[in-house]
């Protein structure tokens, strides 16, 4: 379904009339209907019966066609949230491996705020995930961190 949608391409004049009733604004060339199915105000149910190939593609998944099309969906309109979160996901994964020197002495590391010198220096992470994880440790004091290990 998605590379289908990813391929093929719908021009102005078979969907324009639709996408200003929908309140979106019209397109001036050609565009591919993952694009169109990106826009908040799209569906692919709501574009279907403007694009015959698209109506034929939903009536071969039968008894699965609203379920195929909602996750089709909910890809396309979430994929850049998804993959902002997986390479959140991936960087935690890296640093869950990063170690924290033991002789480290927080509270002469004037870049951390007196709270995160305070909770490291009782707390002694082991690794700079662990740090991450500590109440009252910001990001930015991760990156004091990191700076400090050359990373």
């Amino acid at each position: 379904m998605i590379d289908f949608l990813e391929l093929k391409p719908v021009m102005p004049e078979e969907i324009n009339d639709l996408l200003n009733e929908l309140g979106s604004s019209p397109i001036k060339q050609k565009v591919k209907i993952k694009e169109l199915v990106a826009r908040p105000q799209v569906t692919i149910n709501g574009i279907a019966g403007k694009i015959k190939e698209l109506e034929n593609v939903i009536d071969g998944f039968n008894e699965w066609q609203s379920e195929i099309i909602e996750g089709a969906e909910i890809l396309i309109k979430y994929s850049g949230y998804i993959d902002r979160e997986r390479a959140i996901a991936d960087k935690i994964k890296r640093l869950e491996y990063l170690k924290l020197p033991e002789w480290l002495k927080y509270d002469e590391i004037m870049g951390l705020t007196m709270e995160a010198r305070q909770k490291l220096t009782l707390i002694k992470p082991a690794t700079i995930a662990q740090a991450s994880r500590i109440p009252g440790i910001s990001p930015a004091d991760i990156s004091v961190l990191l700076v400090m290990l050359g990373r």
